[in-house]
């Protein structure tokens, strides 16, 4: 089953990540220009319209070029700027924090890498050793320093941090394409939390993921969920949640400024190109198989995946499994915990806490829950 959904208010456009806003909205204007006098253009001239939108898609403004050499360990200026904004840490420290790095391989034969840092509270003691884990999923053109950004809220909070990266993203292999929306990245979260559940047995597990990262994550609970026979995956947080690429194209962006006809040329173009089919593997078919208790968090701040969509994701969840929505008057794109973490902590606390307790309710079988209802209320933090 597609997600369809009727055609949003268009929003202002937000600073794309590795491109300067001057750049960005002169692509805007010359596609908006072609597309608009779409009737008039010869099919080559269209062609070449929504292939660069297409790319747009897939590369994100970085040369193609790029997506064919491993990144590395790296502070891009977006997440220096945004990422670390507000934060005790730079990007350069954080990059700094020693861990131990990992690579699995995923059933396609990449490598997916993961670092797990030290298990240590903020007093620098050593943490038990079933200390809680949480596990992070960063957004399109991340990498772990993503997750990295979580250090002191996992000190605080009694976990021990492990930040992952899917293809095509810091240490983990390319395959030159872009990326695919969570079609293909699923297959990474999926192997890296396999092996984690795998190795810490006993342990609970908080997944968090951010922006296209949660639509990997989507794509991967039915599966994980199988695997975890003890429950251990105890919860899921997922920030400001993109619900379809669909409306990412057409919504914000440069897809803002272009008529229907050229968006599904561009999405027919990205299809191709990718080799997935981006309708069809979309995160808004599987959430409703989520079965274990579910936060999402967004912001009302965020001009790339406005907040309508977070709703969308909150009542695309189960009915009968606890869920919540907060909704956050402020922070950037993949950086609402930056703008006000006590309330952001909070938040994961409280969802943690109910996975615990709707886990001793659900140990017969993967699919039992708490009855329905038992979802909590929307919260509006300003």
């Amino acid at each position: 089953m597609n997600h369809q959904r009727p055609r949003q208010p268009k929003q202002q456009l937000g600073r794309p990540r590795g491109q300067t806003q001057t750049t960005y909205v002169r692509w805007a204007a010359v596609l908006a220009v072609l597309g608009a006098t779409g009737a008039a253009l010869a099919p080559r001239t269209l062609f070449y319209v929504s292939d660069a939108l297409a790319n747009l898609l897939l590369f994100h403004g970085r040369p193609q070029t790029e997506w064919h050499v491993i990144q590395g360990a790296t502070c891009p200026q977006w997440l220096q700027d945004e990422g670390f904004e507000n934060h005790p840490l730079t990007c350069e420290q954080a990059l700094a924090v020693e861990g131990q790095h990992r690579s699995v391989h995923t059933p396609s034969g990449r490598k997916s890498h993961f670092i797990t840092y030290p298990a240590i509270d903020e007093s620098q003691t050593k943490l038990p050793v079933d200390a809680p884990l949480w596990v992070h999923v960063h957004g399109l053109n991340g990498n772990y320093l993503h997750g990295a950004r979580y250090l002191p809220a996992a000190q605080r909070m009694g976990f021990q941090l492990i930040s992952t990266e899917y293809v095509n993203h810091g240490l983990s292999d390319v395959d030159g394409k872009g990326t695919a929306y969570g079609c293909k990245e699923s297959e990474d979260v999926v192997a890296i939390l396999k092996t984690i559940l795998t190795e810490n047995p006993g342990r609970e597990v908080l997944v968090t993921a951010s922006s296209m990262g949660t639509m990997a994550t989507a794509l991967a609970a039915a599966e994980l969920q199988v695997f975890d026979k003890n429950h251990a995956l105890v919860a899921f947080a997922l920030e400001n949640p993109p619900t379809h690429v669909r409306d990412l194209a057409s919504n914000v962006g440069v897809g803002a400024y272009l008529p229907e006809f050229l968006v599904n040329r561009a999405i027919q173009r990205a299809k191709e190109k990718s080799g997935f089919d981006l309708d069809h593997c979309q995160p808004m078919t599987a959430y409703h198989d989520f079965r274990r208790p579910t936060l999402v968090q967004h912001s009302k701040q965020d001009a790339l995946t406005p907040y309508w969509m977070g709703q969308a994701v909150f009542e695309a969840l189960p009915s009968d499994v606890p869920k919540e929505l907060r909704l956050y008057p402020k922070g950037r794109h993949s950086a609402v915990w930056n703008a006000q973490p006590e309330t952001f902590e909070e938040d994961l606390k409280t969802i943690f806490e109910t996975g615990r307790a709707w886990r001793s309710h659900a140990g017969q079988s993967a699919g039992d829950g708490l009855p329905s209802g038992s979802s909590l209320p929307t919260t509006d933090r300003g």
